[in-house]
């Protein structure tokens, strides 16, 4: 039997591997100086990278460093001012006169009667609870003689609301008047004319400045939260609205000025 290998009938005959067209020639080798000429030269050592990592690692952390102490120097800068303390509402905080007229309450106090100091003690308590509640800090009213009282108070309270007043179908007044008698950037004042029968129509007058009546003077501080306040309970007579007006003024600034002084 042949060696040559079994080819299928009909089939091109196989070239001879010497001869097969896809066969690579197997490269001559280069000469020795060839060999060398190719080699490449040895690599320069390079350059650490910890040497560059340290660079940007600093300049990283001085970037951070001045965020925070521009942070800091902002917020020191920039903070808002604290809110002054609240004034604390005692006894002692209620001068023992105003205007010429001593304080209801230090007669009794000072006769020692046990009973009437302990009423006198509750009131003072219930009054800094109840503002407490209507105005969100403690205050408290204390007369003086028959004609003042002095409110002061750990917020802000508004001035009464001027009005025209009304007379009803019978001629008698159903509504005072209210009138401003003072207009100022920390006091204003309203004044209630008493109203009063006119004698040519038998109908009661609303009155106006020159009337008697009760003045009440209210000194607003927002910037610590405080107001003061001058107020007749009663009507008083004879007394000029205008300088009246004045003179509580004067006087809610003097107390003003003791309180945050």
């Amino acid at each position: 039997m042949s060696d040559r290998e079994f080819e299928r009938p009909g089939s091109v005959a196989r070239p001879a591997p010497d001869h097969w067209p896809y066969h690579v020639p197997t490269p001559p080798e280069p000469p020795p100086n060839a060999i060398h000429a190719r080699e490449k030269p040895p690599r320069k050592p390079e350059s650490s990278p910890r040497r560059g990592t340290r660079l940007v690692v600093a300049v990283v952390l001085g970037v951070v460093a001045g965020m925070i102490l521009g942070a800091v120097w902002v917020s020191g800068t920039v903070r808002e001012p604290t809110e002054p303390p609240p004034v604390e509402i005692t006894l002692a905080t209620f001068p023992r006169a105003l205007l010429g007229a001593d304080r209801t309450d230090i007669p009794l106090r000072e006769a020692g009667f046990g009973p009437t100091v302990e009423r006198l003690d509750r009131d003072f308590a219930e009054q800094l609870a109840a503002y407490r509640f209507a105005y969100g800090g403690d205050g408290a009213t204390l007369q003086y003689g028959r004609l003042l009282n002095l409110t002061i108070v750990n917020g802000i309270l508004p001035p009464p609301l001027p009005r025209d007043g009304a007379v009803d179908f019978s001629g008698r007044a159903r509504l005072t008047r209210r009138l401003v008698s003072l207009r100022g950037g920390d006091v204003s004042c309203t004044f209630e004319p008493e109203p009063a029968v006119i004698q040519e129509t038998g109908m009661e007058g609303l009155g106006d400045l020159l009337s008697d009546g009760r003045t009440d003077c209210v000194l607003t501080d927002p910037l610590r939260n405080l107001s003061l306040r001058i107020e007749n309970p009663v009507e008083a007579r004879g007394a000029d609205a205008l300088d009246t007006a004045i003179s509580f003024r004067d006087e809610l600034r003097r107390l003003h000025d003791s309180l945050v002084g």
